[in-house]
């Protein structure tokens, strides 16, 4: 065993979830930084440590000092000083301002922020505004560390520090000291595991009421994560006991209390419909709400009559969240009050119809959805790949647009968004600026509704019951509504199935188009992802096809060489075959680990360390160029779940990404949590996106993850080539699996209540 003391240098990586770091400390004596490896707290450049290990010989990197135990003290020099304030942990302070403090009040800085910040005003071009703004956030640093400390002590992933300081402020520690439960339901990440982890240290019994109504929140959270908005009480009292490891005879106590507390709801609840005045451009209701035209297609149109009510008694289907069952409700609400709407009068639609150049090539059955969706309050356009569903929405939008009918197009993805405008001819948004998503939520709800005749929203399989309630909030009493999208796509990735419930239903009008036009019936992508959605397996072709112009190959590998064959694919093969640079080819699989091992894999092929600024970021470091994702909403930055963009720059206080068209975002170390590489992504974090080329990861390894709507989702996204990688069984077993198609809502039996 030895002892080092010495400085921090740099940081070469750190792994927040586990404390597995890599730094150069500047020992006393030695002329190099040494090379430190191993567990320890969150460090800072120019921090002071006392490391007791020993040392190590790598066969790569040569001499490492690999420590048992690590203690952390402030840095005492005044050039270790500077390298700590310089370091982007204080917020206005960069490394030019830190060593103009530090020649100021020399080794005392660190004491004078301390007691008495407000005299960084002695320093030679600091104001008083900007020396309150460094006062704050050398407030809000201390604070921070001392939440650093606290989850180092406990274990715990310290990137979380931001998101608790945001929560409970300097006082988390203290307030999760005395009942660290509390993070189960207010601060998204950290979870039922890591309260626990805090418990047994504070020795928390384990039956102790916080602990098992923590357990039921998890329970009903990690349901909401898979999808479902509602559980039955059975499954809540076995995985909430699971969850807290005890006996089921403990739960029901506190599922009872958590109802009380309106955490959860159960049983029954009052729906009420708002009734709507009839706009002046809508025709007085009939007794049916489609034209006799469409009235007779009822095999491929779904027609409801509405019953004359104002109020609908509705059992909830199991209990679920407060905020996502009273959503559910408010959800079904709006939609049958839109559905008894009238949109514009038949006989109009038909004239423009006919008149409408862009309706010559329309087949009879994209006629018959134009003229229903013109003509009705609500209306879904569904139906599979090559089969018309841009071009009848391009058509409507003019035959709407003939009538003077003002039209917003959106989709929940920018991408999505951005091919639906380029078709269409006209600005196409995403949903969330659509709505005017904001830090205090959306600008537009019934008090402002959205002032459009009509809204048409595609990749409506993406819709969760949170947005699509959002979406109809937002519906005007004069406004209709037109959702498009496949209904055997995934669901979305919130909780809900939106799209798959209202066509289970015979209550919203909707059309089905099911005839393959003749060009895309030549695209394998599009006879292959019919096939898959008839459980029939894909007819593939090897890699040798794909220089004769085949658009769908199959190329084997087996599960240990899966991800390095995807990774060649996605980062040279095709991006070479097709002519297009490696950021038009997308890599998707069904797991998240894979994707990590992909991105790490891409980044190193396709974004190098030559060089350029980067940081660490989990096990994966950031640096600029690199393809990232967000994968939260977050209304502050106006960034949302599903944003693609690029790693533009790396300060050492903020990291800034082009998301496209002048939006350029800001992070702080905090947000930073919400992104991800995307060089790989997960088949539902693609969703709504499509690219020139696609590989898709099809492994037997990753065993119940596949699935017919996962397999479908993912070759769909490509639009010149898609190739597979992986094995026969793992096709057949995904084309065979449909249990993602089922999920626990409510939406469906409140509508038709």
């Amino acid at each position: 065993m030895e002892t080092l003391q010495g400085t921090v240098d740099r940081i070469t990586f750190y792994n927040p979830q586990n404390g597995f770091s890599v730094i150069r400390v500047r020992i006393r004596g030695r002329r190099e930084p040494v090379a430190v490896v191993g567990t320890m707290p969150a460090v800072q450049p120019g921090e002071s440590l006392i490391l007791e290990g020993g040392w190590n010989t790598d066969p790569r990197h040569g001499a490492q000092f690999q420590p048992s135990s690590v203690s952390v003290t402030p840095p005492s020099d005044a050039d270790a000083i500077a390298r700590y304030l310089g370091s982007g942990l204080v917020r206005f302070i960069g490394p030019v301002l830190a060593k103009r403090i530090v020649s100021v009040f020399g080794t005392q800085t660190l004491e004078v922020l301390d007691q008495s910040p407000d005299r960084v005003r002695e320093v030679p071009g600091i104001g008083r505004q900007r020396a309150e703004a460094i006062s704050r956030a050398w407030a809000e640093h201390r604070a921070l560390r001392g939440i650093i400390a606290f989850l180092t002590e406990h274990g715990l992933d310290t990137r979380y520090a931001g998101r608790l300081l945001k929560a409970y402020g300097a006082d988390a520690p203290r307030i999760l000291a005395a009942n660290p439960y509390r993070l189960v339901a207010e601060v998204p990440g950290l979870g039922f595991a890591a309260a626990d982890r805090i418990g047994q240290t504070i020795d928390v019994r384990s039956v102790s009421p916080a602990r098992l109504q923590a357990a039921v929140i998890a329970s009903v959270l990690r349901a909401a994560e898979n999808g479902h908005t509602r559980m039955t009480r059975g499954d809540l009292v076995m995985d909430a006991a699971e969850v807290a490891g005890v006996d089921v005879a403990h739960i029901e106590a506190a599922i009872t209390q958590q109802i009380a507390a309106e955490k959860i709801i159960f049983s029954v609840s009052e729906v009420k419909l708002e009734a709507t005045e009839p706009a002046t451009l809508l025709t007085p209701p009939t007794a049916n709400p489609l034209p006799e035209a469409v009235s007779s297609q009822k095999g491929r149109l779904r027609i409801y009559e509405p019953a004359p009510q104002a109020v609908a008694q509705a059992e909830t289907v199991g209990l679920g969240l407060t905020g996502l069952v009273t959503a559910e409700e408010d959800l079904a609400a709006r939609i049958k009050s839109l559905i008894t709407r009238r949109g514009l009068p038949e006989r109009q639609v038909e004239h423009a119809l006919a008149a409408e150049p862009k309706a010559v090539s329309l087949s009879d059955e994209q006629r018959t959805a134009v003229r229903a969706a013109a003509t009705c309050g609500m209306f879904v356009l569904t139906g599979g790949p090559g089969v018309g569903k841009t071009t009848t929405v391009r058509a409507l939008v003019s035959v709407l647009t003939g009538l003077e009918r003002s039209v917003a197009l959106a989709a929940p993805t920018g991408k999505a968004a951005k091919r639906l405008g380029d078709v269409v001819g006209m600005e196409a948004k995403t949903l969330h600026r659509l709505l005017g998503a904001g830090p205090s939520g959306f600008r537009h709800w019934p008090g402002e509704p959205l002032p459009f005749d009509v809204v048409i929203v595609d990749e409506c399989s993406m819709l969760d019951t949170s947005l699509a309630r959002a979406l109809v909030r937002a519906i005007g009493p004069q406004t209709q509504l037109i959702l498009v999208g496949d209904a055997d796509q995934l669901p979305s990735i919130g909780a809900g199935q939106v799209l798959r419930d209202l066509l289970s239903v015979n209550m919203v009008p909707s059309c089905t188009l099911t005839t393959i036009f003749r060009q895309a019936a030549q695209s394998r992508i599009v006879t292959n992802a019919h096939r898959i959605r008839s459980g029939l397996a894909p007819e593939l072709a090897g890699p040798a096809a794909l220089a004769q112009g085949v658009d769908c190959i199959f190329v084997p590998a087996s599960p240990s060489r899966v991800a390095a064959v995807g990774a060649d694919w996605a980062g040279r093969l095709l991006p070479k075959s097709l002519g297009v640079p490696a950021s038009d080819v997308q890599a998707v699989a069904p797991l998240t680990r894979v994707c990590q091992a992909l991105n790490s894999t891409l980044q190193e092929q396709l974004n190098p360390a030559r060089g350029q600024a980067e940081r660490p970021h989990g096990a994966l470091p950031l640096r600029v160029g690199d393809r990232v994702i967000q994968t939260r909403n977050n209304y502050d930055l106006a960034v949302f779940n599903g944003d693609t963009g690029t790693v533009a720059d790396i300060q050492p206080d903020a990291v800034q990404v082009d998301f496209g068209d002048g939006h350029v975002v800001s992070y702080e170390a905090g947000e930073l949590l919400d992104l991800e590489h995307a060089y790989c992504l997960t088949v539902h974090r693609a969703q709504g996106s499509e690219w020139p080329g696609v590989v898709v990861l099809a492994s037997s390894a990753f065993g119940p993850m596949l699935s017919r709507s996962l397999l479908y989702t993912a070759i769909t996204r490509a639009r010149q080539a898609v190739v597979i990688v992986g094995d026969d069984a793992a096709l057949a077993r995904a084309v065979a699996d449909v249990r993602d198609q089922n999920r626990y809502t409510g939406l469906a039996a409140l509508l038709t209540s």
